[in-house]
């Protein structure tokens, strides 16, 4: 019988006791008129007796025999439902089994996760104040402070220079990245305007643009872009790994496209570049962290794909939206949307 469905006793009864139910029927009839031709041959009230004790004794084997059949039917049911309480009962059982299993390989997780993070935390650390260092000392001898730097030695020591930049981005990345898979980070809002942060940034990364004679085709749209709430620091750094993915991936003696649009409601930036571009396969994954095309990895190894992970991560918590749209072979364009007021 399927569960949930309401019996009623019609449904207890089978044809066999439709049948019976007939028969009896059709024997009371002819007795009853048999009883008839004894009533008018005979005395009528030996007949009328006979006729009562025929009924009275009829109807109490019939509800006997009804009344029998209905009790081992219903005692097949409630063995029925009583098996099906067990089963649940069963899985009940092993569903909280399970459960406690899952809560116990997820606490390990947890636990792991957590020196995982102190590891990573302990050892950026430990390299990062070393290579800071490092990176003051260079500048001091790239700057003459320290005496007269030979042509020669100026080439090779803003190599260096720039090889430890760029270990020293990476490693703040994974600090930061850490912070954020751990829920550590917060934001630290204040009214700024992106556009500021977009032009502290822009001279930051002259001398990379520089470097590759990029050109920087800048707009606006919609007006003066107004200040808005959100977090400075990592606004400024999601601005600026969004020029330097562009910086990166754009060919020499290119062109960058940097789009700021006032809205009514929001306020746009796009960064765009004339670089390799992406397929649509590479696209539809490259918000994953440590995630890198095929092609990207390999004309650029030193790129570490954390750039968008973490620049998604820091428009999201400014409750705004991010977008990327790639062709192969013409350059990829990201778009970011900030809404003034934040919900």
């Amino acid at each position: 019988m399927p569960e949930g469905k309401k019996t009623s006793i019609f449904e207890l009864l089978d044809p066999k006791v439709i049948l019976g139910t007939f028969l009896f029927g059709f024997i009371v009839l002819e007795l009853t008129v048999l009883m008839g031709v004894f009533i008018i041959a005979g005395g009528f009230w030996g007949a009328w007796k006979m006729i009562l004790l025929f009924f009275v004794s009829s109807i109490f084997l019939y509800v006997m025999w009804v009344g029998s059949y209905i009790q081992r039917q219903v005692r097949a049911y409630t063995r029925f439902y009583e098996e099906k309480s067990a089963n649940v009962e069963r899985r009940n059982t092993l569903l909280e089994q399970k459960t406690e299993k899952q809560e116990a390989e997820l606490a390990t997780c947890r636990a792991d996760v957590k020196v995982k993070s102190k590891l990573v935390e302990y050892t950026s650390t430990r390299m990062l104040t070393p290579l800071k260092t490092l990176k003051m000392d260079m500048e001091m001898l790239l700057g003459g402070q320290l005496g007269k730097v030979e042509d020669s030695q100026a080439v090779f020591l803003r190599l260096l220079h720039r090889k430890n930049v760029q270990i020293i981005s990476s490693m703040e990345d994974i600090l930061l990245v850490d912070e954020i898979q751990s829920g550590r980070w917060q934001l630290v809002m204040e009214q700024s305007n992106i556009e500021i942060l977009l032009d502290v940034n822009l001279e930051e990364v002259k001398g990379l643009l520089n470097s590759k004679n990029l050109a920087i085709k800048r707009s606006r749209k919609g007006g003066m872009i107004p200040d808005f709430p959100m977090d400075s620091y990592k606004m400024k750094k999601a601005i600026l790994k969004l020029i330097s993915q562009a910086i990166t991936f754009s060919k020499d003696n290119g062109e960058i496209t940097i789009l700021l649009e006032n809205k009514p409601e929001s306020v746009v930036l796009s960064v765009g570049d004339a670089g390799t571009g992406l397929s649509s396969t590479d696209v539809e994954r490259i918000f994953s962290p440590f995630f890198s095309a095929g092609n990207i990895s390999l004309a650029h190894p030193e790129a570490s794909g954390l750039n968008l992970f973490i620049v998604e991560k820091i428009v999201e918590a400014h409750g705004g939206q991010i977008r990327f749209s790639s062709e192969l072979g013409k350059g990829s364009t990201v778009t970011v949307v900030f809404p003034k007021i934040r919900n």
